[in-house]
């Protein structure tokens, strides 16, 4: 775990105590901040972290619910189990961090890099990953019911037995994506690219899939009917 350098003096106050004294919406050091978390303090929710590199830490169990991580470093960190509810994410790295069973709902994780990322069993409804890089990221068995994957890139992302009912993939990369047993109900899949990515026993019926690039994508008991399949690319599926 990583370890706090240079602490301040703050002997007379407690973890709660502190955050308190900071204001609101306190600005926290990255010194500051894992001072308090190695003694015992896990509620950070509406902190300022901004920036800061976090990255190889063992974070376990942590809330920053509202908290601002915008740009900040959590490649490598062990995030599971912590409280992310509408947290700022926009930009951030969390490559191969560690994030299964926690709740990132509402969260702005909007042009993040993801790759590598373990988010399985998460809550992630109504997160907003427009833009993401999500190359590989195991998100099984997660609920993504109403996130925004606009123009995210999630080739190789494992998304089997996922919940992504009314998610937005429009402009998606999806290719060699595993989609087995997720739950595609009024799923968005405009313009979205699918070539190798496994499809088996999905149900598409009634749905849009004007032009979409279905090349390569195992198919086994996929359901099209009354699909609008114009100009879909089919070869070799």
């Amino acid at each position: 775990m990583c370890r706090s350098r240079d602490l301040a003096d703050k002997h007379s106050l407690t973890s709660g105590a502190y955050l308190k004294h900071l204001g609101p919406k306190p600005t926290m050091r990255v010194h500051e901040f894992l001072q308090l978390y190695e003694s015992g303090h896990r509620n950070f929710k509406g902190i300022n972290l901004s920036g800061a590199d976090l990255s190889n830490c063992i974070l376990v169990n942590v809330d920053l619910s509202g908290a601002d991580l915008t740009g900040a470093n959590l490649s490598r960190t062990f995030l599971t189990r912590g409280q992310f509810v509408g947290t700022q994410l926009q930009r951030a790295n969390l490559k191969f961090a560690k994030l299964s069973e926690s709740n990132f709902s509402r969260a702005n994780l909007t042009k993040s890099q993801g790759h590598g990322a373990f988010w399985i069993r998460s809550e992630l409804s109504y997160a907003r990953l427009s833009g993401a890089q999500l190359a590989h990221v195991n998100f099984r068995q997660s609920c993504l019911r109403c996130a925004n994957f606009c123009g995210a890139v999630l080739t190789g992302a494992n998304l089997r037995e996922t919940q992504l009912s009314g998610a937005n993939f429009a402009w998606a990369n999806l290719g060699d994506a595993r989609l087995y047993g997720a739950n595609i109900t009024a799923v968005q899949f405009n313009g979205a690219h699918l070539a190798g990515s496994r499809l088996n026993g999905l149900n598409f019926r009634g749905r849009e899939l004007n032009g979409i690039n279905f090349s390569n994508a195992h198919m086994k008991g996929t359901n099209l009917q009354e699909t609008n399949l114009i100009a879909a690319n089919f070869s070799h599926a």
